[in-house]
């Protein structure tokens, strides 16, 4: 991968550093950053899909879900057939092992009919992504 194609290019080949960390002052490429990242949250894709979907397509699409409480919609992103969102999930969501979320269309809070949904316990309809 990129980021092991420039940790290799960048550290001395003696023995006596490998795997030793980088020190404080040498400036840390994005890519490391990302993976540190990654191993106190776990990254996950959300879409919308646009394609086959029934009646007016949205213009705008926000994702709201219980990483947050529902407190704070993410703009996602436009592409061809969808809209989309990349979100880091903390350890303590991911190890519920599911994250529970709905859309904001165009102002309207609702789920994607080619989407699975699930009633949850007060009788909500989301959708469930099993991380």
């Amino acid at each position: 991968d990129h980021f092991m194609e420039l940790s290799r290019e960048k550290e001395p080949k003696t023995s006596a550093t490998v795997g030793a960390p980088e020190p404080a002052t040498t400036s840390v490429p994005p890519s490391f950053r990302e993976t540190k990242l990654e191993e106190q949250h776990h990254k996950i894709r959300i879409s919308y899909p646009l394609k086959d979907l029934p009646g007016s397509l949205p213009t705008a699409v926000s994702l709201l879900s219980d990483i947050d409480d529902w407190q704070s919609p993410m703009d996602m992103t436009k592409a061809d057939e969808e809209f989309f969102a990349e979100i880091d999930v903390p350890a303590e969501v991911a190890d519920k092992k599911k994250v529970t979320y709905k859309f904001l269309c165009d102002g309207q809070w609702t789920t994607n009919p080619l989407l699975a949904t699930e009633a949850d316990d007060k009788g909500n309809v989301n959708h469930v992504l099993q991380v």
